[in-house]
C-alpha cells in the first residue's frame, strides 16, 4: 500500500506542478501513469475495480497536448477573450481531473475503513466534501466569468486559484497520509465488490 499512495502522490504532483521549458518538465501524462500504475497496486491488493482506473487511462491520451501547450488557465490572462477550443479542452479536462479525484477519494475512504483507522477515515470523509464542493463550484462559476466586470472577474480568478492551491496542497498531504498508515491490509472475502 505504501507504495500505490505514493505513485498517487506523485502522479498527482506532477498534474498539478507546471513548469514549461520548451515542454512541460512536469508532464502530466506522466501523472496520469502514475496514477493509473498506484490504483493498478491497490485493485491487487483489495481485488476492487473502481472507475478512476480507466479514466486515468483516458486522461493519460487526453492530455499529452498540455506536455506542449502551457495551460492558460492557472494563468491570468485577459478574460475579456471568447471561449477557445483551447479554453473548452481545459475545462473538459478540469472536469474530467474531477471525476478522476472523487473515485480517488472513494478508494481512500475504502482503504482507511479496510485498515479500521476511524479518525483517518472521518478526516478523509469531511475533506472528501469540502474539496469536491469548492472544485465543483469553481468549475461551474469559471465560464461566467467573461459576464463579470474585470476587477471582479480577476478577484474571482485570484481567489479560486489560491483555494484551489490551498485545497490540491492538502489533497498531496491526504495521499502522504495514506502512504504513511498504507498497512498491508486485505479486506477478507469480498474479493470482486466494487469501492
Amino acid at each position: 500500500m505504501r507504495v500505490a499512495f505514493l505513485q498517487l502522490f506523485w502522479g498527482f504532483l506532477f498534474i498539478m506542478v507546471e513548469i514549461h521549458i520548451i515542454i512541460d518538465i512536469f508532464a502530466d501524462p506522466i501523472g496520469y501513469y502514475m496514477i493509473f500504475h498506484g490504483l493498478n497496486l491497490i485493485a491487487k491488493e483489495y481485488g476492487k475495480t473502481n472507475p478512476a482506473r480507466p479514466i486515468s487511462v483516458v486522461l493519460l491520451f487526453l492530455s499529452i497536448p498540455t506536455v506542449f501547450i502551457m495551460n492558460t488557465s492557472s494563468a491570468f490572462v485577459d478574460l475579456s477573450v471568447q471561449m477557445t477550443a483551447w479554453s473548452i479542452y481545459e475545462h473538459a479536462m478540469g472536469l474530467a481531473q474531477l471525476v478522476l479525484t472523487f473515485y480517488v477519494f472513494k478508494i481512500m475512504l475504502h482503504v482507511a475503513d479496510a485498515i479500521g483507522n476511524r479518525e483517518l477515515y472521518s478526516s478523509t470523509n469531511l475533506f472528501f466534501k469540502w474539496y469536491i464542493g469548492i472544485s465543483l463550484a469553481t468549475q461551474v462559476m469559471s465560464p461566467f466569468l467573461m459576464n463579470l466586470y474585470h476587477d471582479v472577474a480577476m478577484g474571482f480568478v485570484i481567489g479560486t486559484v489560491l483555494i484551489s492551491l490551498i485545497i490540491n496542497i492538502i489533497f498531496l498531504i491526504y495521499l502522504y497520509r495514506f502512504k504513511k498508515s498504507g498497512q498491508e491490509n486485505r479486506l477478507p472475502g469480498n474479493e470482486n465488490a466494487k469501492i
